[in-house]
């Protein structure tokens, strides 16, 4: 999609990339249950007996299904796709003194450094299980400012509900929605190394009747070459920053009712040539899965997404003469 369809300069970030990242997600989020599943077995295997099933041959069907979804992932972690465009001719740089260098970088640093404010984000997609089977869908209560997202459980005609399994025990249903924006960095007037820094904050507030894991995640895209026609290219994993049993209680979560809450600081270099404008797109979801029962993820206020002082803080670094390419 490209910001004439977009409307935004979030539109700039690759289709294509987005669906294979929430193909890679799902993929990631079972295969960490089935590793979940694996590494509390002996929790599972009383049920299992009881019910006159072979602890023995499940344990084993679990452990092909992880060998399975690894093979999977790692397919989808091979398929890259690469596009870049032209310049933007409207950029802006800030030109900052020198600091004193930290050990190994000598006496100064010279540079360009600050803070780019992180725009307001876009829906991105909602993955929502066979309704034959479940009910409740995730969805999006307010794209704030700075990249604020608050989100919760509805059905189709908004009333609050949560999310559930009728039917169908044996198998586990998952939804998934995700948020993107794209954040311009100023443009550099001399080949450089562009390092970025931004925290991912996220708290569940949940009323729980279920059993399953929630997670959320962070991708990024990197595009040194930014234009009004890119298609950027969302390809590298930055981070869980939340992933929680529903059945574990913890101070703030009892088991049934509470929150959960967890970050993730994403910290990358990238080089950039003199006279480019860099782009970073930065896309965060929310996943759950459940085998039974019925979950909701508002208790007492919404569930939300956010970003530490709603900023990335960036620092350019002149590459060598002698190094440059």
């Amino acid at each position: 999609m490209k910001e004439s369809e977009a409307g935004d300069i979030n539109g700039l970030i690759s289709s294509e990339s987005l669906e294979r990242d929430n193909e890679k997600r799902l993929v990631e989020a079972e295969l960490l249950q089935r590793s979940h599943q694996l590494r509390n077995f002996e929790r599972f295997k009383y049920n299992l007996i009881t019910s006159g099933e072979d602890y023995a041959a499940a344990h084993k069907r679990l452990s092909a299904e992880r060998e399975k979804l690894a093979e999977s992932l790692r397919a989808l972690n091979d398929a890259v796709i690469i596009d870049t465009g032209g310049t933007f001719v409207d950029s802006h740089h800030e030109l900052v003194a020198p600091r004193l260098g930290f050990p190994g970088e000598g006496p100064f640093v010279f540079g360009t450094e600050g803070c780019v404010a992180l725009p307001r984000a876009s829906d991105g997609v909602s993955v929502v299980p066979d309704r034959s089977k479940t009910f409740g869908e995730i969805r999006t209560t307010e794209l704030g400012p700075l990249g604020s997202i608050t989100f919760r459980s509805e059905d189709p005609t908004g009333q609050e509900i949560g999310l559930g399994v009728t039917s169908g025990f044996e198998v586990e249903q998952v939804w998934l929605r995700n948020w993107r924006c794209v954040v311009l960095f100023p443009c550099t007037t001399a080949e450089s190394y562009l390092n970025y820094k931004f925290t991912v904050n996220v708290r569940a507030n949940l009323f729980s009747e279920a059993g399953g894991i929630i997670m959320s995640f962070t991708s990024i895209g990197e595009e040194p070459n930014a234009s009004p026609t890119s298609n950027i290219v969302v390809n590298t994993d930055a981070g869980w920053p939340l992933i929680a049993d529903l059945d574990e209680a913890s101070e703030s979560y009892n088991g049934h009712y509470g929150f959960k809450e967890g970050s993730v600081t994403v910290n990358r270099t990238f080089k950039v040539a003199a006279g480019r404008t860099p782009a970073v797109a930065i896309v965060v979801g929310f996943v759950v899965r459940l085998t039974a029962g019925r979950l909701r993820l508002t208790f007492a206020d919404d569930s939300h997404i956010g970003f530490t002082n709603g900023r990335v803080c960036y620092r350019y670094t002149p590459v060598p003469i002698l190094a440059q390419t």
